[in-house]
């Protein structure tokens, strides 16, 4: 499979709101040239269930779960799915920049540190949206 189309993004993402706020699930996805990375929130039974269904969907291919933990509090849980592309011309490179990204990357190379640390610096950066 190649890149999502601009219509599948939208799509997923519409969908995603209404049913992930149903599900009392929270998060952000970030988005690069045909690159997903997903952060989703909440009850334990929940987010697997979410996870299957995403691994399930014929429209992503090489799905790879970073980590998974226990959470205190959620990070992102005014979003029931907030959407950033890092490619947009607008877009100020995060502290930290990586080029794990960009097109061809090999998700399955980064630590769950390292994932952490991403979505910590994506979340100072833009703030509530």
């Amino acid at each position: 499979m190649g890149f999502l189309a601009a219509d599948d993004l939208r799509q997923i993402l519409t969908k995603s709101r209404v049913n992930n706020a149903q599900r009392e699930i929270t998060g952000v996805l970030l988005y690069r040239e045909g690159n997903v990375l997903q952060i989703v929130e909440g009850r334990e039974q929940a987010v697997i269930e979410l996870f299957d269904k995403i691994k399930a969907d014929t429209r992503h291919d090489g799905v790879i779960k970073l980590y998974q933990k226990p959470i205190e509090q959620r990070d992102f849980s005014d979003w029931s799915m907030g959407f950033h592309d890092l490619g947009a011309k607008d877009v100020v490179p995060l502290e930290g920049y990586s080029r794990f990204m960009e097109q061809g990357c090999d998700l399955s190379a980064i630590s769950p540190s390292q994932a952490e640390k991403l979505i910590k610096s994506f979340k100072r950066s833009v703030g509530r949206v």
